[in-house]
């Protein structure tokens, strides 16, 4: 195999020049059979390991993030009825979601959490005197939410 060292351009043909730069290829030494298997049974290995310590830790973020925006509706915001309080649980679990999975970024998903938790007190017709407090706190929270998923990720590059 011959790999051209300024652009990496892999050939395994008999061509002396990179296809892209034009320049001269080099001849790599290839593997032996066995030594490559053994070598993507340990990539393979560790990324299986990277990715459930990944879920891992999106999960118990996901579990505090909607812990916390749930106790942010009880506190400042005054909110005691099961339902409303599952709602907005539901809630944050959805915008958990999406942020685990890159669809919404930081802006977006404080403003969509305090949208939601806005429209479903409005729904449930249950505005409270400290509203505006707990509304702070969801975009607060989903805001270090973000950011503690973009740390898990980040780590286990």
């Amino acid at each position: 195999m011959k790999i051209c060292r300024i652009c990496s351009f892999k050939n395994t043909e008999r061509v002396p020049t990179c296809l892209w730069c034009n320049a001269v290829l080099a001849d790599v030494r290839s593997t032996e059979e066995g030594e490559s298997n053994e070598l993507d049974d340990e990539q393979r290995l560790l990324s299986d390991r990277r990715t459930v310590l990944i879920r891992r830790n999106t999960g118990w973020a996901t579990f505090v993030y909607a812990l916390g925006v749930v106790a942010l509706s009880i506190m400042p915001g005054m909110i005691f009825d099961p339902v409303i309080l599952a709602v907005i649980g539901v809630s944050a679990l959805l915008i958990a979601w999406l942020v685990i999975r890159n669809i919404l970024g930081r802006l977006l998903a404080a403003v969509l959490q305090v949208a939601l938790s806005m429209a479903v007190l409005y729904f449930f017709n249950s505005f409270q005197l400290f509203v505006g407090f707990m509304a702070t706190g969801h975009a607060l929270i989903c805001v270090m939410f973000c950011l503690w998923i973009e740390l898990i990720y980040d780590m286990n590059r």
